[in-house]
């Protein structure tokens, strides 16, 4: 899942609170890919249920700086547990979402990029 603020928020006024904000993060959705069947939006937007008090909300509100609520996993079976059993699908879950991560990064100015091949050598 890809959640932005607001959560607590139905409709979602991130448009009104934070002009433009909602561009950013619609544009690294775009921009990026995702594992297939990534949801996206606020917590209602997505889950339809509210989250009030996330720390996106706080961050975005507050200091004014972007920030999302990724839910990371994958469509592997033990994404679905708290604790992930094998290392593999731990890497698995990695891969399917270093491009959305790194395309982040590569957005707000860090150039750091790391290289799927060098978790299998882990």
């Amino acid at each position: 899942m890809y959640l932005w603020p607001y959560n607590g928020a139905t409709p979602n006024d991130i448009e009104t609170k934070n002009p433009g904000v909602l561009d950013v993060f619609q544009e690294l959705f775009d921009d990026s890919t995702f594992p297939v069947g990534t949801l996206k939006g606020n917590a209602w937007d997505a889950l339809h249920y509210h989250s009030s008090g996330e720390q996106s909300d706080w961050i975005l509100g507050t200091l004014g700086i972007p920030s999302i609520c990724p839910e990371i996993g994958s469509s592997d079976f033990f994404s679905y547990m708290w604790n992930i059993p094998f290392r593999k699908v731990v890497f698995n879950i990695m891969e399917e979402n270093l491009n959305w991560l790194e395309n982040t990064y590569v957005k707000i100015g860090n150039q750091i990029v790391v290289k799927p091949i060098a978790w299998q050598k882990l």
